[in-house]
Order: C-alpha cells, then sequence, then structure tokens
C-alpha cells in the first residue's frame, strides 16, 4: 500500500510539473525580426523567413517588429520587454534602432546601404550579414577568380567618396588579390566623363562604384560606350545594371541570406553564447552576367564556380535593383 501510495504521489507531482514545463517552453525567448512596414521586399523577406523558422524541429518563436522611418523611446521598451534572444534586422533603419534598443543583442542585418553600419556592426562580434552591396574585397576576390590575367582594374568616384584611409586601404586589398587599382578622384563635374575615358583606356576592367555623386544616366552611357570601344568588362553594381549593359555584378543572393538568417538564429537557439560571428558563406554571392556582352567580350565563366552565376538578357525580367 505505502509503495502505491509513493507512486502515485509521485505521478501527481509529475502530473502537476509537466503544464508548467510546457508553459515554460511556451514562453521562450523569441527571434525578433525588424523591419520597415512601407517596404514591401522587407515584409516579404521576413514573412519568408517567418515561415522557415516556423518548420524548424522544434519550431522557434518568433516576433515581428515592424518600423516606419522613425521611432519611439515606447518601441525601444517595447522591443526589450520581448526579451530576443536573436534579432533579424532587415535594411539601415532596423539595424540602428536594434543596436541602440540592445547593444548586447546579437543579430543578422540585411539590405544595409550604409558601409559605416555594416562595419560597426560588425566590429562589435555580435552581428553578422550582408549590406546593400557586397563589400569591395569580397568583390576583388571574385574578380581574380574570373579575371585571372587582369593587371589593372580602373574606377572614378567623386572627391570625398572614400577617405584617405579607405583608400590606402583598399588599394592594398587589390594588391592581395594581384591588381593594381587606378582609382581616380574628381572634383568637377565637368571632369566626370573625361576622367571616364582615360581610366577606361589604360585599365583591364572598370569598376562602378555606388557613389550618387557620380552615377547617373550620362555617365552610365558612357561606361557602357567605352565598354564597347576598348572590348574591356565594365564591372556593374547589381543586376539591373547587368541588364543594361555591364558584363556582371557581384552581388548577394536574398534567397541564401534568408536561408542564412535561420541557420544563425537555429544556432543561437541552440546555445546564447555563441562568441563573435564569422564572415558570410561562399554560398551567399551570386555573379550576375550579361550573355549577350559576355559573347561580345568572348567571356566564359570559369568552370570551378559555374554554380553561382546568373545569366541575364537584356530582354529578360527585370533584376534587383
Amino acid at each position: 500500500m505505502r509503495i502505491n501510495l509513493a507512486i502515485y504521489t509521485i505521478s501527481l507531482l509529475f502530473f502537476l510539473l509537466f503544464p508548467s514545463q510546457q508553459s515554460a517552453g511556451a514562453e521562450a525567448s523569441p527571434v525578433a525580426l525588424v523591419y520597415r512596414q512601407d517596404l514591401p521586399l522587407h515584409r516579404q523577406l521576413a514573412g519568408q523567413i517567418n515561415r522557415a523558422l516556423a518548420e524548424e524541429d522544434p519550431p522557434i518563436p518568433t516576433v515581428d517588429l515592424p518600423l516606419s522611418s522613425a521611432w519611439s523611446p515606447e518601441n525601444e521598451k517595447d522591443f526589450a520587454d520581448k526579451k530576443p534572444f536573436f534579432a533579424i534586422a532587415f535594411g539601415d533603419v532596423a539595424l540602428t534602432f536594434c543596436r541602440k534598443a540592445l547593444p548586447d543583442l546579437n543579430g543578422f542585418f540585411l539590405l544595409v546601404s550604409s558601409q559605416e553600419q555594416v562595419a560597426e556592426a560588425e566590429s562589435s562580434g555580435r552581428w553578422t550579414g550582408a549590406g546593400l552591396w557586397v563589400k569591395p574585397e569580397k568583390q576583388l576576390e571574385k574578380f581574380r577568380e574570373l579575371f585571372p590575367g587582369a593587371q589593372t582594374i580602373g574606377s572614378v568616384v567623386s572627391a570625398g567618396f572614400f577617405s584617405r584611409e579607405q583608400l590606402v586601404a583598399l588599394r592594398q586589398t587589390g594588391e592581395r588579390f594581384g591588381f593594381a587599382l587606378d582609382i581616380v578622384e574628381v572634383g568637377q563635374r565637368r571632369d566626370i566623363l573625361g576622367a571616364i575615358a582615360q581610366v577606361y583606356k589604360r585599365s583591364d576592367a572598370f569598376w562602378m562604384m555606388p557613389d550618387p555623386q557620380l552615377l547617373n544616366e550620362i555617365t552610365l552611357a558612357e561606361m557602357l560606350r567605352l565598354q564597347t570601344a576598348h572590348a574591356r568588362p565594365l564591372l556593374g553594381l547589381s543586376p539591373r545594371f547587368v541588364q543594361l549593359g555591364a558584363l556582371l555584378s557581384v552581388n548577394t543572393s536574398l534567397g541564401e541570406l534568408a536561408k542564412q538568417a535561420v541557420v544563425m538564429s537555429r544556432k543561437f537557439a541552440g546555445s546564447r553564447h555563441q562568441g563573435h560571428q564569422g564572415p558570410l558563406p561562399d554560398s551567399c554571392y551570386i555573379v550576375h552576367v550579361n550573355a549577350d556582352v559576355a559573347a561580345k567580350l568572348h567571356f566564359k565563366t570559369p568552370a570551378a564556380i559555374s554554380a553561382s552565376y546568373d545569366f541575364i538578357s537584356p530582354a529578360g525580367e527585370e533584376g534587383r535593383p
């Protein structure tokens, strides 16, 4: 009788404790998805990642925090009260918000246009991800694979686009990959087209930079003309520029970045103390190639990285800007 009573007591305790364990699990800290509510691409990617995290085994809880271009202290308090263990930030506003509201939070970012923000977030050791533009060092790495015989890559930027330190570092990175970088700074708008023509003529390839002071329809038309005249590739910024006639661009794949966000969330769900976050895997990068221009320039994709290519025809669908 005493044995049965002991068994009954243990069973009752287990029954009483089990629901509380379920409740604790249900209240587990979530992954926070922070994005601009007015940007359809942000909402689309957030939905995609939300669904993928829900399909994990066990499912990883999430919480959405849509923002406008500005936020209030109440937004920050609400975010902190949700106690996320990891954040996925879409764009500059979301990344700034996350790092200000919870400085010790780990996270993954994408679609961030500010190179300074990207550098600051990564140097913290708590964030990794991809900016809107692929880092120059990764582009140069790909350029070396794509153009094994090239020696000089030229570019023209407006004065002040790069700091002195950035220019020195960029040229050193070019040397590391076997390139002499011929980067000319232009102070006057009237000198831009002449500088582009001079640099293009003496370079093996011309590298387009995301410089809003320089890049427009007129300068793009001149770059495309020189690509044909000198039969030397124009290295564009995005699939859209490739569709417009640049030979190629090195970009990140949004689909692969979404998968990587899920991978990182799963990793931090298993352990909250991961240490310094490393760089993105190579699978997150893709080279977009204009098929027509490639044929005219007799450009052939190296077999070793052919799986990372997307061929675009001028008559095809519009690429991501």
